[in-house]
């Protein structure tokens, strides 16, 4: 596992003191295999019949929260809220809630715990992952309406410290200010604390979101406001260190801050493997240097941290400074041993394995004495993985092995699928192939069981695909096709299967939903409704390019490439910018004639002219960045190249299911066209948007109007009764059951759903999250589903590597059977000559040709247009190629 998401989990455990997390190391340092002990889950049910004791029903919860049953501490709290609702205390009640909140976060149910602490400020029930720009403004209108009180106070700081963890780091910050206030208005010393630290968490996780957002974008913004973050997160943590009365939250203040200064270092260590990082290293100098100091004022206190801990009472809270303590001490030395003096400059004498062991078996001890079973499952994974990291194999395949074991017996399949995966890798390195992917199944399926948990939370904390997830299910599908054997039917419809989890698993993630299930296969589609197209899975592995061809009626064949992934990425990151440079004179066909090479030509003896018609593919990672349709080749024979898109016709779908193989019927067509000519400049999350006029919209539209005669309303700009706002878009889309959607506005599709968003006319952003809240109301008013969603003046954020994700998830999350959009922002004057044509033979298909090929046709126009007075040569891809046709192709 990733250390970096070790790392993570760690720090959210202090954060929000959530789980327990064991390791040990025998002082004498030689790693022995124990036993697991036995344990048994004992269900505590409170029971008190009278209504009188309500106060006891509250001591009972607090009790066993202490335990770690905090499903029984649940079942106490909200039994006891209901006493104290007929008791007519309204104070006790909201006390009742914010526990319930504490509680649900440790099981969690972070959407729950946000609704009950929302129930608490007289907030009707909404679902906290999906707020709508005008959700948020009327929540924190209702919070500081709030009357001063110091239960109140800590109920907004929990409601923050809940938004942290699901991703909201915006509301999270306005809404611990909003305790603050409280606190300073009632002069609640004590209160002020806990305050400050959940917000030095909250702009810790500031500084880890720009940092993983620089690792995509290479924006040296994001470098410095990451580091900016840090330092903002330290100032609160120095706060509570100097002014705290209380001895855990001083200690608490201090490991964060230990935490956050090893996650930066460990960051700025990637960067400077990175030469585009070094080369803008001056600007983020005087923030290290700033750094720097700190730490080294907070390397001198490792000794008074542990003396500190020493003298708290035993306790839960204590058995988590023990752990985190333990573990930070363990990253730092790590840290360290990579340490670049062009980072931080350090010198320090580390306490001892030995040293560090004393904490660790102090907190085994007393979480065992706690009866705290997640504790033990957690304690006997990280000493399985101590095993494995000192190669003594058989010791941490038992102890791996009874951590699973342990995981599952208190249903806990979040801490399990870890150290299933885990297990997975110790076999591998044994060299046990069968063994390891019986394991990697395990982790795989434990993963679908506990995704909805998961995918609630901020992805940049909790749910890393890149460190975590995505791993075990590449591991998986690695062994399921071998380099050096030939994999059977069975295997490559696994690891087809495993891509697919991981793909749809993304996209919750992302979209912080579930996804329908679906009831449409691919296969189903191909073999049923379109036998004349082929299924593409090119799957990246690190050291090659596996892919996977599902033909109609045919078992699936399987090719593979030896390009390992980081050249692969390289080129794929060449092409995409040179795509964009239309006017550069740099030549893309070589990079676009390397992918052919590694993607199709491998695969060509499938792909009969005369049979295959469409290319369906499956993308995997970074190829979805890159149009398909600009793969360039020199068939045998001919002194010219061929794009793909001369070939054949091209679909995109994010996995291995469709919404339905419905064809969109001419007859049938009606359409709701959203337009914006204007310029418009933007600032979301500290980043500027600049978006250029588009004159040629308004012939986009009156192309469509045209085309579909009267079944087309229009909303232009700010056209009197027919400007394009939220509120009327909304309006009309809720009035009549359009089967086509098309929205020719600025727009960006981004790996982060707050920088996914189009423009209006007023210039207010539609969220990703608004957009599903608009076409979702619209499936609820009006029968009919929409067909097709057209965005033809959107681009997906340049540098962002995972930046189709965004257009991937709006795809998906629309409803719409089909979604056609741009990869970049295009001319518009031959967007809408692209446009025009599209239009035009959808509605004059008599012969039924499917989307993908209307789409082709309208490319090809371009492609093969001669310059005249009208528009310039539109032959180079970046006029054609970046509209892409995502979903259902039929």
């Amino acid at each position: 596992m990733n250390p970096k998401f070790q790392h993570r989990v760690i720090r959210f455990v202090a954060f929000l003191l959530l789980g327990i997390l064991v390791v040990w190391i025998s002082q004498s340092m030689v790693l022995k295999p124990i036993n697991a002990r036995e344990s048994q889950v004992v269900k505590s049910v409170c029971t008190i019949a009278s209504p009188s004791n309500a106060n006891q029903l509250l001591e009972q919860g607090n009790a066993r929260y202490q335990q770690g049953q905090f499903a029984e501490a649940l079942d106490c709290w909200q039994q006891a809220e209901k006493r104290y609702q007929a008791a007519g205390d309204r104070d006790r009640v909201v006390i009742s809630q914010i526990n319930q909140a504490q509680a649900q976060q440790d099981l969690g149910l972070y959407p729950r715990a946000c609704q009950t602490l929302l129930r608490a400020f007289g907030v009707e029930a909404q679902d906290c992952r999906q707020f709508t720009s005008d959700q948020k403004i009327n929540l924190v209108q209702t919070l500081k309406a709030q009357p001063d009180s110091l239960t109140r106070a800590t109920g907004l700081r929990s409601l923050g410290d809940v938004l942290r963890a699901i991703g909201n780091l915006d509301l999270s910050q306005t809404t611990l200010q909003l305790s603050l206030g409280q606190v300073n208005r009632l002069q609640a010393s004590q209160e002020m604390g806990a305050i400050n630290l959940s917000l030095g968490n909250t702009a810790y996780a500031f500084s880890t979101r720009y940092q993983d957002l620089y690792l995509r974008t290479q924006n040296q913004a994001d470098a410095v406001t990451a580091l900016e973050k840090a330092k903002t997160a330290i100032a609160y943590y120095q706060q509570v260190i100097s002014q705290s009365t209380l001895p855990i939250q001083q200690i608490q203040a201090q490991l964060n801050q230990l935490n956050l200064l090893i996650d930066v270092e460990r960051w700025l260590q990637e960067l400077w493997q990175q030469p585009a990082a070094v080369s803008g290293w001056p600007q983020l100098q005087p923030h290290i240097e700033a750094l720097d100091q700190i730490q080294a004022q907070q390397t001198k206190q490792l000794t008074l941290i542990q003396t500190q801990i020493e003298q708290l009472n035993p306790g839960r809270a204590t058995i988590d400074l023990r752990i985190n303590f333990s573990h930070s001490l363990s990253q730092l030395k790590q840290v360290v041993a990579k340490a670049n003096p062009f980072i931080f400059r350090r010198a320090l004498d580390l306490p001892s394995w030995s040293a560090i062991a004393q904490q660790l078996t102090a907190a085994v001890r007393e979480a065992q004495r706690l009866q705290n079973m997640r504790a033990e499952a957690y304690a006997l994974g990280y000493l399985g993985q101590l095993y494995q990291q000192t190669q003594q194999w058989s010791g941490a395949q038992t102890l791996t092995q009874q951590a699973i074991r342990l995981a599952q017996s208190v249903n806990a399949a979040e801490i399990a699928y870890q150290w299933a995966a885990q297990l997975g890798d110790i076999f591998q390195s044994q060299g046990n192939s069968k063994a390891a992917i019986a394991a990697y199944s395990t982790a795989v399926e434990l993963l679908k069981s506990v995704r909805n948990d998961l995918l609630t939370l901020d992805s940049d904390i909790q749910f890393s695909f890149r460190d975590t997830v995505e791993p075990i299910y590449r591991k998986l599908v690695a062994l399921l096709i071998p380099v050096d054997g030939k994999p059977d039917q069975a295997a490559l419809q696994q690891a087809l299967n495993t891509i697919d989890y991981l793909q749809k698993a993304e996209l919750e993630n992302f979209l912080q939903c579930n996804l329908l299930v679906p009831t449409v296969t691919l296969n189903t589609v191909v073999e049923v409704n379109d036998p004349q197209a082929a299924v593409i899975y090119p799957i990246i592995l690190d050291d090659r390019l596996e892919i996977i061809v599902k033909l109609p009626n045919q078992p699936l064949q399987h090719q593979r490439s030896s390009v390992n992934r980081k050249t692969l990425e390289a080129t794929l990151k060449e092409l995409q910018t040179y795509l964009r440079q239309r006017d550069s004179g740099v030549d893309f066909q070589p990079a676009a004639s390397q992918l052919y090479r590694w993607l199709i030509e491998p695969i060509e003896p499938y792909l009969h002219p005369n049979q295959t018609k469409t290319l369906v593919f499956v993308l995997d990672g970074s190829l979805r960045n890159v149009p398909m349709a600009v793969l360039y080749h020199s068939p045998p024979g001919s002194d010219s190249g061929k794009y793909l898109i001369e070939e054949y016709a091209i679909a995109i779908t994010p996995g291995l299911s469709l919404l339905g193989p419905k064809r969109l019927e001419s007859q049938q067509l009606n359409a709701l066209v959203a337009g914006l000519t204007l310029p418009r400049q933007l600032t979301i999350n500290d980043r500027q948007f600049n978006f250029a006029p588009l004159p040629n919209v308004k012939a986009e539209v009156q192309t469509i109007e045209t085309a579909l005669q009267q079944r087309v309303k229009a909303l232009l700009d700010q056209t009197p009764g027919n400007e394009f706002t939220t509120e009327r878009f909304r309006n009309k889309l809720q009035s009549f059951p359009y089967s086509i959607v098309h929205l020719a506005t600025h727009g960006q599709f981004s790996s982060n759903p707050q920088e996914t968003f189009i423009v209006t006319a007023s210039g207010e952003p539609i969220y990703v999250n608004d957009l599903q809240d608009l076409l979702q109301a619209k499936r609820e008013n009006t029968s009919g589903t929409i067909e097709l969603i057209v965005f033809s003046a959107c681009q997906t954020a340049e540098g962002d590597s995972r930046a189709a994700l965004g257009m991937a998830g709006v795809a998906v999350r629309s409803g719409a059977s089909s979604t056609l959009a741009s990869l970049w922002s295009v001319d518009d004057q031959s967007t809408a000559l692209l446009m025009q044509h599209f239009y035009k033979t959808l509605v004059n298909n008599t012969r039924k040709v499917n989307k993908a090929e209307l789409l082709r046709r309208a490319q090809l126009l371009l492609l093969h247009s001669p310059a005249n007075t009208d528009h310039p040569n539109y032959s180079h891809p970046y006029y054609w190629a970046p509209f892409v046709l995502i979903g259902n192709w039929l």
